[in-house]
């Protein structure tokens, strides 16, 4: 595994924000240990396992995500919260929604949710051996193991 593969794991499974890792990204840079930023690692990652993840826009405070009919939302109408980092003077302050399209692509969203598809999830499991096996159905599972299997035949003949 490559250091920014490394360094991609540890701000995942350490809950590290974005903004910590860019800052840890820079000390490193000083320090003649340069890493990968975490758009580059994603993109490494989607590639190599032929993942296709998708951005939606959501609430900073985790309320709801900008789809459907909520894509054109400004902001989420009950903790009014804005969606996008806006310029002062952009739209009306109390506008719930864009007026049109063009006016928020240019913008950047707040927070993002990252989803990824439950089939390349699944293809993923089935492909590590240790989580494979932990998915079998029951009854493999405990033919498999021949102390649970002489247990089960007891419970059934005290029925």
């Amino acid at each position: 595994m490559t250091r920014s593969m490394k360094f991609f794991a540890f701000e995942n499974h350490g809950n590290l924000s974005d903004n910590t890792y860019d800052r840890l990204r820079t000390l490193l840079a000083e320090a003649d240990v340069p890493i990968h930023s975490l758009k580059t690692s994603w993109i490494s990652i989607q590639t190599q396992l032929d993942l296709r993840v998708r951005n939606y826009d959501c609430c900073i405070e985790g309320c709801m995500a900008f789809t459907g009919e909520h894509k054109k939302r400004r902001k989420y109408e009950y903790c009014k919260e804005l969606r996008f980092v806006e310029p002062d003077g952009v739209v009306e302050d109390d506008s719930l929604f864009y007026p049109d399209f063009e006016l928020y692509t240019t913008l950047k969203a707040r927070a993002v949710f990252i989803y990824i598809p439950i089939i390349p999830r699944l293809k993923l499991l089935y492909a590590n051996q240790t989580w494979s096996g932990k998915m079998r159905y029951p009854s493999t599972l405990n033919s498999e193991d021949p102390a649970s299997a002489n247990e089960e035949s007891e419970s059934n003949e005290e029925k």
